[in-house]
């Protein structure tokens, strides 16, 4: 019976809302939109309505409530159904059974059974032949009632069925019957692995007897690998004491390589340090020759500006003799004039007083003399205003000359102390020159010695080169050797372990060996080994040899047979295995060679 119907998020339901369908309750009443339909399909999409349109819908995501214009709209819509399984008409030992179901908007969906996920075929089977399905008689809509009674015959059989709870039976009845279905496919499917490993079963057979010659074959390559790897091992042991050897040379060359070229370098050490210090002294000699170089530069223009002024000096004293001379002789001039003029104012005169009488007679020519002595009175008077500054002008010459002549004397001093330190610097630059020179041939010796030096240390470098790349090969070398004799060691352990284990041999023969091996009583004391143990070839033979002899080679040899036979004859007991038995006499195995 129908308890509760619990809806969160379907269609109209927003809220949480909750139905309980206590006894008594026939029918939902309410006006249209209320939302009546909605509760039938809530009801029908939790027992797993599956059609969109059954529900009044498009698509699934229309059972989640769309939102209004107060209300968002829901990310998912979940429905839950609690039936009451009081009087246990539900195969599940609960009084109450929840059936639940949840939708979201991504499209994921889960069924749950009291709270716990479960499968849409979960809830039909605990549901099936109650009546209580989402296509059975228990909901039936509007139309649906014609539609059962125009159905025909099987329609309604099938609803009778329900009704009666037969159909879970027929349900279990189609589920058997796909079931044997599956098993009679399965037994085919076997009957053909059947056949399969039968084909597979012959071949394998085949492949046993294969494995047999196999292993018989491998005990005879095992005997071959025996020999084959003590040779190989004595070999490389040889090989490696050899290369061990020349390992131990060539580390001697390259420590001695070593030393020499530490040697060069120390040797290379000093040559630098020595052309370091005498391009020191080079630079140093090329910076004095430089400063004397410009000193000599500069006392040379200093020379040459002296000679100029000498020169100038020289040409203003010439000019000022010559403007001396013109002086004197306009002064020689002036004072002839004058002589003349006071010559002439005494013939004047004299005459004036001789011939004072006829002075009236003679105003013209007097006038004319007294003009004439005027005009030489002048000229005096100018030639002795003028005597002083010529005077003057000459002594100024003389001093300016005289000043002229100190300097020519210190200039000449000048250049008789420039041509001394001109000849003290050109002997420095001389000395200078003789010095760069022999350093120069210093430096040239020691490029000589640096060269010479280099090649040594290029050739000793190029034999270290060559003493490892051969410690390298003989490195290499060693290496693949010891790798081989680890392997050759690894092979022989393996192959003494199975010499040991006795690894091809019968039961029957183990034993035998193994009492003989720990008894020194008759008979074991007189078996000497096996065929196999005792014959010695060459080991190109050994294989023609173990083909030859065959199973023949596990019999077991012994000096003589009677104490064996005796033991047999007294203790009838068997041994693990088969085994064969030769009597040899007794130093005929050492006569038996390849």
């Amino acid at each position: 019976m129908l308890k509760s119907l619990e809806l969160f998020g379907f269609k109209t339901f927003a809220d949480r809302t909750r139905f309980d369908f206590p006894g008594g309750i026939t029918c939902i009443v309410g006006p249209n939109g209320s939302g009546k339909s909605n509760v039938v399909d809530a009801i029908k999409w939790i027992l797993g309505d599956q059609s969109p349109k059954s529900l009044r819908g498009k698509e699934m995501a229309d059972v989640i409530f769309n939102g209004s214009a107060s209300r968002k709209p829901s990310s998912f819509a979940e429905a839950t159904m609690t039936l009451d399984n009081t009087s246990g008409w539900l195969s599940v030992e609960a009084t109450e059974i929840q059936i639940g179901r949840r939708l979201w908007r991504t499209g994921e969906s889960e069924y749950l059974i009291n709270g716990q996920p479960a499968r849409l075929r979960d809830i039909r089977d605990l549901l099936l032949g109650t009546g209580a399905a989402a296509s059975a008689y228990n909901i039936i809509e509007q139309g649906r009632v014609d539609q059962i009674l125009q159905a025909s015959p099987a329609a309604r059989r099938m609803v009778f069925e329900e009704a009666a709870g037969i159909s879970r039976y027929k349900a279990r009845k189609t589920e058997a019957l796909r079931k044997l279905d599956r098993v009679a496919h399965n037994v085919e499917r076997l009957t053909d692995i059947v056949d399969e490993v039968e084909a597979q079963l012959n071949a394998t057979r085949s492949q046993a007897a294969k494995a047999a010659k196999y292993r018989e074959l491998s005990e005879q390559v095992r005997r071959l690998w025996f020999g084959l790897a003590a040779d190989e091992y004595r070999y490389l042991s040889a090989q490696l004491e050899e290369v061990e050897r020349t390992v131990r040379q060539q580390k001697e060359q390259v420590d001695e390589l070593s030393r020499q070229q530490k040697e060069l370098e120390e040797e290379l050490g000093g040559i630098e340090a020595e052309m370091a210090a005498q391009d020191e002294s080079l630079r140093q000699v090329e910076r004095q020759s430089s400063q004397c170089r410009e000193k000599i530069a500069s006392h040379r223009s200093t020379i040459r500006n002296q000679l100029l002024r000498r020169q100038e000096l020289v040409g203003e004293l010439d000019r000022l003799r010559r403007q001396r001379l013109a002086m004197a002789i306009r002064a020689r001039r002036a004072a002839e004039q004058a002589e003349q003029a006071r010559q002439q104012l005494a013939d004047a005169e004299a005459e004036y007083e001789s011939q004072r009488s006829h002075l009236e007679s003679r105003e013209d020519q007097l006038a004319k003399l007294r003009a004439k002595i005027q005009q030489q009175r002048d000229d005096l008077q100018e030639a002795r205003q003028s005597e002083p500054e010529l005077i003057q002008r000459i002594a100024e010459c003389r001093n300016q000359l005289e000043r002229l002549d100190e300097q020519l004397r210190l200039v000449r001093e000048a250049l008789g102390e420039s041509d001394k330190r001109r000849a003290d610097v050109e002997q420095k630059i001389r000395h200078a020159e003789q010095a760069l020179a022999e350093q120069r041939s210093l430096v040239d010796a020691s490029r000589d010695r640096l060269q010479e030096a280099e090649n040594r240390l290029r050739e000793q470098r190029r034999q270290y080169e060559e003493s490892l790349a051969a410690q390298d090969r003989s490195q290499h070398k060693l290496a693949d050797l010891r790798e081989r004799r680890s392997a050759t060691a690894a092979r022989r352990s393996v192959l003494e372990d199975l010499e040991e284990r006795q690894q091809g041999l019968g039961l029957g023969v183990k034993d035998i060996l193994a009492r003989a091996a720990s008894s020194d009583h008759p008979p074991w004391c007189h078996i000497l080994g096996s065929v196999a143990d005792l014959v010695e070839v060459d080991l190109e033979e050994a294989a023609f040899v173990d083909v030859a002899l065959g199973p023949r080679a596990q019999l077991l040899v012994m000096d003589d047979l009677a104490p064996l036979i005796r033991y047999l004859n007294e203790n009838p007991a068997t041994f693990a295995g088969r085994v064969g038995f030769i009597a040899v006499p007794d130093g005929a195995i050492e006569s038996v060679g390849p």
